[in-house]
């Protein structure tokens, strides 16, 4: 499972929260612009990291998960093998 638009979804909220704020504050456009612009760009970079950041935790998820779905297959492969030779024994 992968996520994903967490950078924009964190991006946008913080430009929401800057934007009601500095229009309750009256700051002036360009600074308002500016400000936004900062603020976008840091946010977008910190989503990102955050997204890889939890995209790989997933992925270390299922992978630790198929494997030992994998291994418990084998027990059960191993185990079906052991009682056909087990009937094969008794029939002769």
């Amino acid at each position: 499972m992968h996520l994903k638009n967490i950078n924009l979804i964190l991006m946008l909220i913080a430009g929401i929260i800057v934007g009601v704020i500095s229009i309750v504050m009256s700051y002036s456009t360009q600074r308002l612009m500016f400000t936004l612009l900062v603020v976008l760009v840091l946010f977008f970079v910190i989503g990102t990291i955050i997204q890889g950041l939890v995209n790989n935790i997933f992925d270390e998820t299922d992978q630790e998960a198929r494997e030992k779905e994998i291994a418990e297959l084998d027990e059960e492969e191993k185990e079906l093998e052991g009682e056909a030779d087990n009937e094969n024994l008794t029939e002769e």
